[in-house]
């Protein structure tokens, strides 16, 4: 019995190791497809074993089983070939089965296939988490295979008519890969934290987490979001228990929060001023808070969220004159696109204590459109295609114009952009500072009543740093009156400007930026700054 087994596998092993891992991904295709190999196997068995029976029950048994064992051994391509083998081999046999009616057949196959492929695309979406693209093209591979096979006439399989179309495929794509290389620029590669993956990430919307996959320029990452609704983010001193370096809570910290001044870029966070700190003060856990694209509105919340949880000595809030002013008041992917704060009566209000999303966004059709990669088959082979490349190209091309979520970047008329182009302030600048003031005074409230300092660094902007005169600019206008701001309601300041300045004048930009006009500290800046 057990040899009989195996040579049956072996001899429809080409259908059934392609029809097992698409049968891996929803419960309905568990259900269906193992019905279909158990179909086939059956009559495999008839025509090659004579005298030997093979239940399509055992088969329906057999199939789920072998589907656990070999699906994480599964390669993108068997996603495109299963559909496709799985229509070819319908479709050849009811053409068979209903003979002098291949046009009934072909035409019914198809609608057939629209209408239970479309549920099943939608039971992929949900239950499999299977990107739109990579859905489409196994419907698409399943509708072109059950038309290959509604037009074979033979009662014997056709192998070498069917290896002629594949070796035509292939020429045929090679011959698009030469004319690629030759006539067209050379693309950088796709770039993707799972590139071979049909499946992506789930999106929790009660906790506002989401890994960022796509390739595209579509703001769909939720870095901003994690901090604030997420108690399991792997900030290991601030939640140890979910750390792999198992720390206890500390008894004395200080926390820092900013944007990615703070956080650093392109730099090591062994080298950033955090960490200098650290091994300054062994006794203190200096922790990092600073996340990238973020302005005051966040560093409050941030602060009433972190304070409640640590055993605070102190609080640092490091304020960015190149940006933080202007990226007040930004709507917030996590937040309905509406800004985090609202002012009432000169006090700031929490708009948002949960995730609240505007509608459809990680339920709808455009939303999984939006966000789903090319398909699996197409991003594996970009490393070593050209043609490829431009396929992911045209892809990003019409994603963005057709589903891509509305861009709400953390953007606008920043005081770098100004200081560079000599542009006048924007009417709004001054309910900006409005607003700052009243957040200034918030924290400052919020330290108060938990016995914790709070101190403020103004961070000076390179730009205005290399400026002829430095404190003639825009910039130390600003830098002065965030100042006052912080003396009205009683913060104490940190003001490292005329030590910046000196540092520039003597040695330039490079002695404490990153290079090409980069306005975020370098290695030596951020040890410069500590």
């Amino acid at each position: 019995m057990q040899i009989g087994l195996l040579r049956l596998v072996q001899a429809q092993g080409h259908f059934l190791w392609t029809m097992l891992p698409l049968a891996s991904t929803s419960v309905l295709g568990n259900l269906i497809l193992p019905a279909l190999a158990g179909t086939y196997l059956q009559r495999a068995a008839r025509r090659r074993f004579r005298g030997f029976f093979w239940s399509s029950r055992a088969a329906v048994v057999l199939v789920p089983v072998c589907t656990i064992l070999a699906a994480r051994f599964v390669w993108p391509e068997v996603f495109v070939l299963a559909p496709a083998a799985a229509g070819l081999f319908t479709g050849w046999t009811l053409r068979e089965r209903v003979a002098g009616k291949a046009r009934a057949v072909a035409l019914g196959g198809a609608i057939a296939i629209a209408i239970v492929g479309g549920c099943l695309v939608a039971v992929l979406l949900r239950a499999a988490r299977i990107g739109v693209w990579d859905a489409l093209a196994m419907l698409a591979a399943a509708g072109l295979g059950y038309l290959g096979g509604c037009s074979i006439e033979r009662k014997q399989f056709p192998w070498k008519p069917v290896a002629l179309a594949g070796a035509s495929t292939l020429v045929t794509l090679g011959i698009c890969e030469v004319l690629v290389r030759f006539l067209l620029p050379i693309l950088p590669m796709y770039y993707s934290t799972d590139s071979n993956s049909i499946r992506f990430p789930p999106f929790d919307r009660e906790r506002g987490e989401l890994i960022h996959q796509t390739p595209f320029d579509l703001d769909l990452d939720l870095s901003a979001c994690t901090p604030l609704y997420a108690n399991d983010i792997p900030y290991q001193y601030a939640f140890p228990q979910v750390s792999d370096l198992w720390q206890p809570i500390p008894p004395r910290a200080v926390l820092h929060v900013g944007d990615s001044m703070v956080r650093g870029i392109i730099v090591d966070w062994r080298d950033t001023f955090s960490n200098l700190l650290q091994q300054a003060t062994p006794d203190v856990r200096q922790i990092n808070l600073g996340v990238s694209k973020t302005a005051p509105d966040f560093y409050l919340l941030m602060e009433r969220k972190w304070a409640a949880r640590l055993p605070l000595q102190l609080v640092v809030v490091h304020l960015f004159l190149g940006n933080d002013i202007e990226g007040l008041g930004q709507p917030s992917r996590c937040c309905a696109d509406e800004p985090l704060l609202q002012l009432t009566d000169g006090r700031v209000e929490e708009r948002c204590p949960t995730p609240k999303w505007r509608d459809g966004f990680g339920e709808s059709l455009k939303w999984f459109a939006g966000v789903s990669p090319p398909p699996a088959i197409v991003r594996q082979l970009t490393p070593y295609s050209q043609f490829a490349r431009y396929f992911v190209a045209a892809a990003e091309f019409f994603q963005k114009r057709y589903f891509a979520e509305p861009d709400y970047e953390f953007r606008g008329d920043f005081l770098e952009t100004r200081e560079r182009s000599g542009r006048p302030p924007p009417s709004r600048l001054e309910n900006l500072w409005v607003l700052l003031e009243a957040i200034m005074r918030a924290l400052g409230d919020d330290l108060a009543q938990r016995s914790v300092p709070l101190v403020v660094s103004v961070l000076p902007l390179s730009v205005a740093l290399e400026k002829p005169v430095p404190k003639a600019t825009e910039t130390y206008q600003a830098h002065t009156r965030i100042l006052e701001i912080l003396k009205r309601v009683n913060i104490e300041a940190l003001d490292p400007w005329d030590e910046f300045e000196s540092l520039v004048k003597r040695e330039g930009h490079d002695a404490a930026f990153l290079p090409q006009g980069d306005v975020h500290l370098n290695a030596k800046g951020h040890r410069f700054y500590a």
